[in-house]
């Protein structure tokens, strides 16, 4: 027998599986079951040598290196003191057979307190199989129900429909056909949250609904609802400059002019009246926690497309809010135009809302918020963009107003009534005359 016919080495953490192996082979020798024979024995001249003993020597010096064959060199200083292969084999089994016995009690431990936790199926079976080998190596098997019953311990609460179906079953699993049924529902749960998972969009602001204070505190109406009480103030800033076509008076228009309105009757052809106005543009306020830019006036957008997604809009309190449509728009601070894209429109919101983070990102910009004020920095120039305070305690992006153009279509009075304004002669004098 030589050294390479024994597949396992000696160490401090298989002794049992080495035991069994030697022991089957060298069985009587090491165990102390053959004794050596007398060095000599009596005859009828006297004494002689025995041929027994000198074979027994020979054969107990193969056998010790046989020993010393199987074992690893940590266990050659044990064998170096001893002469006969019994000897050594107690030797070796004082230094090693402690050793085993905690190594099969802290991988029963470990094998107890195993988890999937955060690695995937295939690597948590692979360490279940693992602490069996080398329970198994050291002669401390590991029953395949038991196996499995510490397998399906270990998985996440996302594996409790799985575990249940498999304990509830009518006839017992092997540990091979779980983790083959692990692995496919783990791939079912994979599929399942690709095709779930969006990402919500966020906003957080607390949507009021419909009822709350005036945005500046200038009156105390509390129950006007703010897109009302904001298309309330832009219609008085334009109001007072209006001028009208008819009388000549600021504050009016044409189609609400009493000389306009007064006896007159509608007609079928509609007339477009065009005066100049100059509208507050809309409040943005600043928001870190919003994913996306948001607005609730539609007119607000400069390209938009409907909305084609299934997400909806989380507000803080916890309401979702419908979104309707998608846009892009630039907005006017004091210094240079700054790019929004990708503005949801959502009519339930009542507020403007300028993501932190779309904004930074989009233009190129940071913001330093302060007590009472905020900046906008250009990062490429590290210039100051824009500086704007904050107001009723949110910071509001400060927007330039603008001129434009502003179109109303109202019915025209019956030809013969704007004969008679014009100072024509009636169709009865007319007809006299002529």
């Amino acid at each position: 027998m030589t050294t390479t016919q024994l597949p396992i080495k000696l160490n401090s953490s298989n002794y049992p599986a080495w035991y069994r192996q030697i022991h089957s082979l060298l069985e009587g020798y090491v165990t102390g079951d053959t004794s050596c024979p007398p060095k000599t024995i009596p005859t009828d001249s006297g004494v002689s040598s025995n041929p027994s003993y000198n074979f027994w020597i020979r054969q107990d010096k193969y056998l010790y290196i046989a020993l010393l064959g199987s074992c690893n060199t940590e266990a050659y200083a044990i064998m170096a003191i001893v002469e006969t292969s019994r000897a050594a084999w107690l030797s070796l089994e004082r230094a090693f057979a402690a050793r085993s016995r905690s190594r099969v009690m802290s991988l029963k431990e470990r094998l107890n307190s195993s988890t999937k936790g955060s690695s995937t199926v295939i690597a948590y079976l692979q360490s279940i199989r693992s602490i069996a080998e080398d329970l198994s190596l050291i002669i401390h098997a590991v029953d395949d129900i038991d196996l499995v019953i510490h397998t399906l311990n270990g998985l996440d609460p996302s594996f409790r429909e799985f575990t249940t179906s498999i304990r509830t079953r009518d006839t017992p699993i092997s540990f091979d056909e779980l983790s083959i049924k692990l692995l496919d529902y783990e791939m079912y749960l994979k599929r399942d949250e690709h095709f779930n998972h969006q990402p919500s969009i966020t906003a957080n602001y607390v949507n009021q609904g419909r009822f709350h204070r005036s945005n500046k505190g200038r009156n105390n109406n509390h129950s006007s609802s703010s897109s009302t009480s904001l298309g309330k103030r832009n219609n008085s800033s334009s109001n007072s400059d209006i001028v009208c076509q008819l009388c000549s008076k600021k504050g009016h228009g044409a189609q609400t002019c009493y000389k306009f309105t007064k006896n007159n009757k509608q007609s079928s052809n509609p007339v477009a009246y065009a005066t100049h106005a100059t509208t507050p543009p809309p409040e943005w306020l600043f928001n870190s926690g919003a994913s996306h830019h948001i607005t609730n006036d539609l007119n607000n957008l400069s390209l938009t497309s409907t909305y084609t997604g299934n997400d909806k809009l989380y507000v803080a309190n916890g309401m979702s809010l419908p979104i309707t449509h998608v846009g892009s728009t630039t907005l006017h601070p004091p210094t240079r135009p700054l790019s929004f894209t990708n503005v949801l429109y959502a009519p339930g919101i009542t507020q403007n809302l300028i993501s932190v983070s779309q904004l930074c990102n989009t233009n190129d910009v940071s913001i330093e918020f302060f007590p009472s004020f905020f900046e906008v920095k250009d990062l490429s120039m590290g210039a100051n963009l824009l500086r704007g305070p904050k107001d009723d305690h949110v910071y509001k992006l400060p927007l330039t107003s603008k001129t434009h153009h502003v179109y109303s279509t109202t019915s025209t009075s019956s030809s013969q009534r704007w004969h008679t304004r014009l100072g024509h002669p009636s169709s009865r004098v007319l007809h006299h005359v002529l």
